[in-house]
């Protein structure tokens, strides 16, 4: 299964570079030039946006906590298609207006009195903060690589690491965008084929998902956690407010949109982007709560690593590790947008 990890990265790298051949401008290593089709900063934007998290957390989530998990996916996908529906087009548009490749450059044109200011501050505030959080998907890679492909993680980790800063450095937003892309496929493809393939298992054996859930424990088949009142409430909320993280907040994804050709590309991308989120989030949903039932409450020490026990014990080795290399994808695909989010912020907004 090691080899097929390591087969990943290749392929990635091949592609990564194969992309950068069409580089040529700062502008297409901040942007890609504007010239990159709208599904595909879609399905980039949706790679970037999904880390860990979606595959391993809340997958894990909902395998720890039942039913009432699924109000985060109904956040999350409210959250994104604001995003795509209302924001994705004004910021092209004014992204265009104000000739800007970033957002510290996006902000400092709207606010010219203080372009200075925000320049250097924002590119502070991206630099700093996005090294805890590529920091973080890599933890999360080098449990995976290690729980799953037998390697060591710190190696792992500085394989993939490698990997990433050639075709990035090489190619910038292009190839980040073509490797996003594949992962992309990648990442849905895990998120589609597992629970179908669990809910052809369930079907054909006796008990439900509700028995199960009922088994585990009296809060797992309850939307309200098995509260009521203020307590259901402030439950549904909590996980509700997950919508407000797609509001503008985070430039990486926020690039994509700056990014598009046109009108008529933002509008294919918000429909390829909604469709792919709805799909991601009911089959990782699905995940956590037919785990429940094929495996039991208790199935793995760290609930986070309920996915990849699911794929290892379902699908035959090799396609095993070809779906975990969709668990990989998604952290391998936030990482190297961050890092060029940083990278684009130190060399347009403060050297350029």
């Amino acid at each position: 299964m090691a080899a097929i990890f390591v087969g990943y990265l290749i392929l990635t790298l091949l592609l990564g570079l194969w992309q950068a051949r069409r580089m040529r401008t700062q502008v297409d290593f901040v942007l890609g030039g504007a010239k990159l089709p709208g599904w595909m900063l879609a399905l980039s934007e949706r790679a970037t946006g999904e880390s860990a998290w979606l595959l391993l957390g809340f997958t894990g989530f909902v395998y720890a906590n039942g039913i009432s998990g699924i109000w985060i996916g109904v956040g999350c996908l409210v959250g994104i298609s604001t995003a795509w529906i209302v924001l994705a087009g004004k910021f092209r548009a004014e992204a265009r207006e104000y000739n800007a490749l970033t957002m510290p450059e996006y902000f400092s044109s709207k606010f010219p009195d203080r372009a200075a200011t925000i320049r250097v501050l924002s590119t502070l505030i991206i630099v700093f903060f996005f090294v805890f959080y590529v920091g973080a998907q890599f933890a999360g890679a080098g449990k995976t690589i290690f729980l799953t492909f037998g390697l060591n993680p710190l190696w792992g980790q500085l394989i993939a690491a490698v990997v990433i800063l050639t075709y990035a450095t090489a190619g910038g937003f292009i190839s980040v965008v073509a490797v996003d892309t594949f992962q992309s496929i990648l990442m849905i493809a895990t998120l589609v084929l597992t629970p179908a393939i669990m809910l052809f298992r369930i079907v054909n054996e006796p008990g439900t998902i509700g028995v199960a859930l009922a088994a585990a424990g009296p809060s797992m088949g309850s939307l309200t956690g098995g509260l009521t009142g203020f307590g259901a409430g402030l439950l549904v909320f909590n996980n509700l407010v997950w919508f407000f993280g797609y509001l503008g907040g985070q430039p990486q994804l926020n690039a994509r949109f700056m990014a598009m050709r046109d009108a008529a590309n933002v509008r294919i991308g918000r429909n390829t982007a909604i469709i792919w989120t709805l799909f991601a989030y009911a089959g990782a949903v699905l995940i956590g709560l037919c785990a429940v039932k094929l495996f039991g409450p208790a199935a793995v020490p760290d609930p986070e690593m309920i996915l990849p026990h699911v794929l290892t014990q379902l699908f035959p080795w090799w396609l095993a590790g070809i779906l975990l290399a969709g668990v990989v994808a998604a952290m391998i695909s936030t990482a190297e947008s961050m890092l060029l989010v940083a990278a684009s912020s130190v060399s347009q907004d403060v050297y350029n």
